[in-house]
């Protein structure tokens, strides 16, 4: 946990300084997308291959909990990516 508080930090350090915003805002929508299509395809029984690891080596609680928090995290990196910190007084 304390790991994700320090990924979060320096997401939000990259976005305060206007430097790569592009980048982490792709990074942001990825994790999203993987997290959240991952999600869908357990309710239908698949996986991807390259995130059955999770569920192998953590248990598949853990795993769900991994991916919900790619999708927390995502949007997270994509809100603080593309808000305008100038503009909101």
């Amino acid at each position: 946990m304390c790991y994700l508080c320090l990924y979060l930090g320096f997401a939000v350090y990259l976005c305060k300084k206007n430097m790569r915003k592009g980048f982490l805002a792709l990074l942001g929508f990825a994790l999203l997308a993987i997290g959240l299509l991952s999600l869908i395809l357990g309710l239908l029984g698949l996986q991807f291959s390259f995130l059955l690891w999770m569920d192998r080596l953590l248990g598949s609680y853990v795993a769900l909990l991994i991916r919900l928090l790619m999708v927390l995290v995502g949007f997270v990196i994509m809100y603080l990516a593309l808000v305008d910190w100038r503009r909101i007084d």
